[in-house]
């Protein structure tokens, strides 16, 4: 085979896995994260510290809540990346046997081998989801201790504000998630 052909196969075969990647990169983003509100230092009313604090519990719980969804949706990823590569490998398999097949072996091994192939592209479309789906996984894991950090910061500051049995009340309040 001649040097021209073999280099316009290898860039053909980088522009479609590379292409395969950037756009499951740009499929697997996931939302974005909210941010989450701020705390004030010196709340004129220990009412205002308590729905402070409220306000931070529900903005943890929302945070926990879309960081858990990341990881699913990255879990669910991986288990049909898993699927692809298998798939591909199977594939991959049947065509070497098909291959030994006389005379319509060649013929059924080319087709298995070009599924095998789209598979792979498959697989590396999958990759770049999961790539996507594990800096959102990240994003969201922050985003949910910063949400935890808040809470705390809420609470203290409800501490400092209320007296014990003014405390005591807004602590009993059910908790929103």
């Amino acid at each position: 085979m001649p040097l021209a052909v073999v280099v316009v196969i290898v860039i053909a075969a980088i522009i479609i896995f590379g292409g395969a990647y950037g756009v499951g990169t740009v499929a697997g983003r996931g939302t974005e994260t909210p941010a989450g509100g701020t705390n004030i230092f010196d709340p004129e009313a220990c009412q205002d510290a308590c729905n402070q604090w409220d306000a931070r519990r529900q903005e943890r719980c929302n945070a926990e809540a879309a960081a858990a969804a990341a990881r699913k949706e990255r879990d669910s990823i991986t288990v049909q990346l898993a699927g692809v590569l298998a798939t591909a490998a199977a594939l991959f398999a049947a065509a070497i046997a098909a291959a030994l097949v006389p005379f319509v072996g060649e013929a059924v091994a080319g087709v298995l081998l070009a599924a095998a192939a789209a598979m792979l592209v498959l697989a590396v479309f999958y990759a770049g989801m999961l790539s996507s789906a594990n800096d959102d996984v990240s994003s969201k894991e922050s985003a949910a201790q910063k949400a935890r950090d808040k809470e705390a910061e809420a609470r203290s500051i409800l501490f400092a504000t209320c007296t014990p049995d003014e405390s005591d009340k807004c602590l009993m309040r059910p908790a929103p998630c």
